[in-house]
């Protein structure tokens, strides 16, 4: 904000007005002239910093959609296929990981077992371009899970957003 010591008309007033940045952009060439000249001028200066510091943020933002853009079309050249030399994945609820036996201890029964889960993501985390965590919810439970190398490569995890619905595959 920036205040002028007289009134539009050149008569002083003894009163400021208040200019803002964006009154002054709607001025008239006359009406800016009717400014005290260390106004015009400080108000000047501000309008070209405005319109630096936009064009500067809209060749950010281009730069940014362009590298967004680069990255979705090489995910998308990343291709991940189920290894067929794997067991079959047994499909299990996130409740059903931990159980309790009859001394009340708690048991593992699915440690080293591969596994596939359903659940939508609840929480996500990038750690660096090849490590991603989820935290998976399946209404019964909250599961951890980590993808890494190229898993986190694909169209499909560079996209991935909260509440998506997924299905992972892999060993507890």
């Amino acid at each position: 904000l920036v205040t002028a010591g007289s009134t539009m008309d050149g008569e002083d007033a003894g009163e400021t007005r208040v200019v803002t940045l964006e009154e002054f952009q709607a001025m008239s060439l006359e009406e800016r002239q009717k400014l005290p000249k260390a106004r015009l001028k400080k108000l000047t200066k501000l309008e070209e910093a405005s319109a630096r510091k936009e064009a500067k943020a809209a060749e950010m933002r281009a730069q940014q959609e362009a590298e967004a853009a680069a990255r979705l079309d090489k995910a998308r050249a990343v291709k991940i296929e189920m290894d067929a030399s794997l067991p079959e994945a047994q499909c299990v609820k996130v409740r059903d990981l931990e159980g309790v036996n009859e001394t009340g201890e708690a048991t593992r029964p699915f440690v080293g077992k591969r596994l596939k889960i359903f659940g939508w993501v609840h929480q996500l985390r990038w750690d660096g371009k090849k490590l991603l965590f989820i935290e998976l919810r399946d209404g019964t439970g909250f599961l951890q899970s980590v993808l890494s190398n190229d898993l986190c490569l694909t169209y499909d995890a560079v996209t991935l957003k909260r509440e998506s619905a997924v299905a992972l595959w892999g060993t507890l």
